[in-house]
């Protein structure tokens, strides 16, 4: 057995969140989905039920699953029924579509996002990265080198040069926003808060 797919349940409004996950199952494991995360913390754990639906013996069985309970259950209970937000079925490649038929050893950013994701990388990853990253930095001319390494103390980007930074602090004294434009951007973060807010709520 490789993973398994289940159902989480919220026993207030009845909804559904249908998730994958690798390995033996785990009563503590509820999902991990974005809108499914912020209704556990507005429910709370005791008021969501868990189940197993089916086990899988491969991950692209696994994926296969997920996308086909995932489709049945939209079609039976209806789209706003489920938390999911995708069609399911994602790894590394479901998440980016740009890397398809791409490994990580071909494309540092699909090492990067492992990263972020928290995967850890093998030794043979990490060189292959190492290796990327010195390739890249071989290309560069000593010209192109030279202009990164005097932008960086200011030779080149005027915005650092003492006078151009005294000329535009002068130019912001005594420059005030209007009542319009603080009630403009009160307005805009009103906005933003409400749709956060209404997210959790959903």
């Amino acid at each position: 057995m490789f993973g398994y797919i289940y159902k989480t349940i919220n026993l207030i409004n009845n909804k559904l969140y249908i998730g994958q996950k690798k390995g033996e199952f785990r009563q503590n494991y509820y999902g991990s989905g974005k809108y499914f995360k912020c209704a556990l913390n507005k429910y709370g754990k005791d008021n969501f039920k868990l189940e197993v639906i089916v086990y899988a013996e491969d991950k692209q069985k696994l994926h296969d699953l997920e996308k086909q309970y995932i489709k049945e259950y939209r079609e039976k209970f209806g789209r706003d029924r489920l938390y999911n937000i995708t069609d399911g079925g994602e790894g590394i490649t479901g998440i980016i579509p740009w890397n398809k038929g791409r490994t990580k050893e071909d494309d540092p950013r699909i090492l990067g996002i492992s990263l972020k994701m928290q995967r850890p990388m093998s030794e043979e990853h990490k060189k292959a990265l190492k290796g990327i990253i010195r390739r890249k930095r071989g290309s560069q001319t000593e010209e192109t080198k030279e202009k990164i390494r005097l932008s960086k103390i200011g030779d080149l980007n005027p915005c650092k040069r003492p006078e151009i930074r005294k000329k535009l602090s002068e130019s912001h004294k005594g420059i005030y926003p209007t009542p319009e434009s603080l009630e403009k951007r009160r307005q805009s973060m009103l906005r933003i808060w409400q749709v956060k807010r209404s997210s959790c709520q959903n």
